[in-house]
């Protein structure tokens, strides 16, 4: 309590001279230091914001056939509509795609399916990534993958001009 009470007392010594000027800029400084987490705070919120990326297109279902040979991969719209450009599997090469056209347009709110066949002898396991490359409204052009083992997908990328 005495600590206290010393540092009061220095602090009523340094202000006592002070006048409009003094008196203003400490102000200003003090409402400086309480307004500087906010804006610190509101920064960092909207830089998390602008560093999401649009995705179009969801993980809707992935089903396979009983015996293992065929499976469907069903994918929604999310968003405006879009034109599908091309269809890849990675992590197989006896996978592969029946259906998938090019330039065919994927409608807002829509499911769509992709239907695969086993190429090889053994059964399709659900270990692939299968990369669809699109383009929207806009004429951006978009990368993302679908990880049927995980029922998910991944991120939307965004495919630079060159």
């Amino acid at each position: 309590m005495e600590q206290l009470n010393e540092i009061w007392a220095w602090l009523a010594g340094k202000t006592a001279a002070f006048g409009p000027l003094e008196w203003g800029l400490t102000a200003t400084g003090g409402m400086g230091l309480l307004v500087l987490p906010f804006l610190i705070g509101m920064s960092r919120r909207q830089r998390k914001v602008v560093s999401r990326v649009p995705t179009h297109l969801a993980f809707y279902s992935y089903q396979s056939a009983p015996l293992g040979r065929d499976a469907l991969l069903k994918i929604k719209n999310t968003r405006d509509h879009v034109v599908l450009l091309s269809v890849a599997i990675k992590g197989s090469d006896e996978i592969e795609v029946k259906n998938a056209s090019a330039g065919h347009e994927l409608l807002s709110g829509k499911v769509y399916g992709i239907m695969l066949e086993a190429a090889g002898k053994d059964r399709m396991l659900p270990d692939f990534e299968l990369v669809l490359t699109y383009m929207d409204a806009g004429r951006n052009v978009w990368k993302q993958s679908f990880f049927p083992d995980l029922q998910g997908a991944g991120r939307a990328k965004r495919i630079k001009k060159a």
